[in-house]
């Protein structure tokens, strides 16, 4: 029984992966009910619906995302593969029985709408349900299909390929004991055999409790027109199939950032999940109930209090990512044992331990983590690597952490400030252990603000420099001038002292600490990260022959798709909204094109 629920459910994921996305403009249309709902039971185990397929083809085929699939190697060779030629043949020989086209057979078959649903039996009960925009057109092809398919068995003296049987009334067809369907007042229905077919037909027969019946089903369906969309009763499939449903132990990096998420992908009874693709936007709703208990104690410090939230993206000039927190680290320290695993709690154990070296012996949750805000931000940015002296060989972006701190805790930016000069310290023991070049500590003064800084001691010619025919490759890390600035009560912690300015001319542009009402918002520009693949191609490829083991050819493929989709996904932001009641996690792509 597992097996074949995970073969359903396998199904389902599928199907939702290739077919979900919400659109912007509105689910329920006026006067529409939804197509081929009423064909299952009133508690599914899962569902999925497409309301308009063809809106799916019209995306699939839309020039934007050709131009992006015709760059993948596997993609254009299915294309010239003949068993899709043989099979296009086959599909223009029936079209023409028809009096149509293929691809407007298949518009026409499949135009009233798709319903897939898993329903809770023994085995589990596959129920498809295919609405077509023309009744005639789907009994005349089914009808030809099957007379096409028993004529070819003749031909070749093989026994009928079609078993048909009658059930009150309804004609029934099964190709194989795994398989069962029929023509129910204009739809298509299809289950994983006879048994399940003769129960749907029971029911709609008898007109039994069915799912459009369900108030929750009305309650769970999205605002706006998805072009997909679908929900799971994660509490019955985690029931039944708990190695593939319970979910795994987190590793303690991952608690920590989302630890109210994953912990509720283990405990909720019910999720939710919407699609938009519309031709220049896509994007995903994903939203979890919390259990009927609701959190616990140690994950309700996860959420953000009513009105609060992460602190909206810093813009600097070249920004390519950001990823914007609101976390109560020090609440969680005091909660870590219910948390982490005894592991983690040694590695914390030692943190302690080592931060009391640079914070004069001081606890770290009270007189570290305590004076720490609640709003954290990482921020990503590209950097001007012809202008560096010298030019390093792998051209890396800057990064920064900027970190609110407590205004009624002055004294602490400046233990933070000798924190990192000691930090810096070690680093240079290390590196005369190690022969590598030191950091050599300095300081500048930028627009009022003090920044602290260190560069690495540039490289001097290397021994018989004179006889190579290029010069020696830069080191990477002269791609970092590691610096420190505190203003407006935030601060900085950058791997450069470039971007370190631009977010002291962020700040002082635009000193408030705005909110988004999310717990964690990310963002990326693909175009931007692209172009950052592109400027270090060579050794993406180099990297890509010596850690999966393929040619140079095959690692060239790989890294010009990679850049391909990261140019193609555009702007991309996340959302993670957390309640008491749900989790929803919001990510949208505004796609750009291969030119831009």
């Amino acid at each position: 029984m597992t097996d074949t629920i995970k073969q359903l459910v396998a199904g389902v994921v599928a199907s939702a992966a290739f077919a979900l996305a919400p659109v912007s403009d509105g689910f329920a249309r006026e006067g529409r009910e939804p197509s081929g709902a009423e064909f299952l039971s009133t508690d599914p185990l899962a569902y999925l619906e497409i309301p308009e397929p063809n809106r799916l083809l019209d995306r699939l085929t839309s020039d934007r995302v050709q131009d992006f699939l015709l760059t993948i190697p596997d993609y254009a060779r299915a294309l010239d593969d003949p068993r899709l030629a043989e099979a296009r043949q086959v599909a223009t020989f029936v079209a023409g029985q028809l009096g149509t086209t293929w691809e407007d057979g298949i518009r026409t078959l499949i135009g009233g709408g798709i319903v897939l649903g898993i329903e809770e039996a023994d085995p589990p009960r596959l129920v498809l349900v295919v609405t077509p925009s023309d009744a005639e057109f789907l009994e005349k092809a089914h009808a030809t299909l099957v007379s096409l398919a028993r004529e070819d068995a003749r031909g070749k003296g093989e026994p009928d390929p079609i078993a048909e049987f009658d059930h009150r009334g309804i004609a029934g067809f099964s190709l194989s004991d795994e398989e069962a369907h029929a023509i129910v007042d204009g739809r298509l229905i299809l289950s994983n055999g006879r048994a399940g077919l003769t129960e749907i037909l029971d029911r709609h027969l008898d007109r039994g409790d069915r799912l459009t019946d369900a108030p929750a089903f009305a309650e769970s369906r999205p605002e706006g027109d998805p072009l997909a969309w679908a929900f799971a009763r994660v509490d019955r499939l985690r029931e039944l199939d708990p190695d593939r449903f319970a979910g795994d132990e987190p590793d303690a990096g991952a608690m920590l950032l989302f630890g109210a998420w994953l912990d509720l992908i283990r405990q909720t009874p019910f999720a939710t999940a919407a699609l938009d693709w519309a031709d220049d936007r896509l994007a995903l709703d994903l939203s979890l109930d919390a259990p009927e208990s609701g959190r616990s104690e140690a994950m309700a410090r996860f959420l953000p209090p009513e009105g609060a939230g992460a602190p909206l993206p810093i813009k600097v000039d070249g920004l390519i990512a950001t990823i914007n927190l609101w976390r109560d680290q020090e609440a969680l320290w005091q909660v870590r044992e219910e948390l982490l695993p005894p592991e983690a709690l040694q590695n914390l154990a030692q943190l302690d331990s080592f931060a009391g070296t640079f914070f004069g012996g001081r606890d770290f949750g009270d007189s570290v983590l305590d004076p720490l805000g609640d709003h954290w931000q990482l921020v990503v940015a590209d950097q001007d690597h012809e202008a560096m002296d010298p030019v390093p060989g792998v051209k890396l972006p800057a990064f920064a952490l900027v970190v609110e701190l407590d205004p009624d805790r002055p004294e602490f930016a400046q233990r933070l400030r000798v924190a990192f000069q000691s930090f810096l310290g070690l680093v240079n023991l290390g590196a005369a252990e190690t022969g590598a070049p030191p950091l050599m500590l300095g300081s500048e003064s930028y627009k009022g603000q003090t920044i602290s800084l260190a560069t690495f001691m540039p490289p001097g010619p290397a021994d018989g420099d004179d006889d190579q025919d290029e010069p020696l490759e830069v080191h990477y890390r002269h791609n970092f001038t590691p610096s420190i600035a505190e203003l407006e009560g935030r601060f900085i912690l950058s791997s450069s002292v470039g971007l370190t300015r631009s977010l002291i001319d962020a700040i002082e542009a635009d000193p408030e600490a705005e909110t988004i009402d999310a717990t964690l918002f990310m963002t990326a520009d693909g175009p931007a990260l692209a172009a950052l693949v592109r400027d270090n191609r060579e050794r993406l490829i180099l990297q890509n022959m010596l850690e999966q083991g393929n040619d140079r050819a095959a690692a060239e493929r790989d890294v010009t798709v990679l850049a391909t989709l990261l140019q193609y996904l555009g702007q991309g932001t996340m959302r993670l909204v957390d309640t008491p009641e749900h989790s929803t996690l919001s990510l949208e792509f505004r796609l750009g094109t291969l030119d831009d």
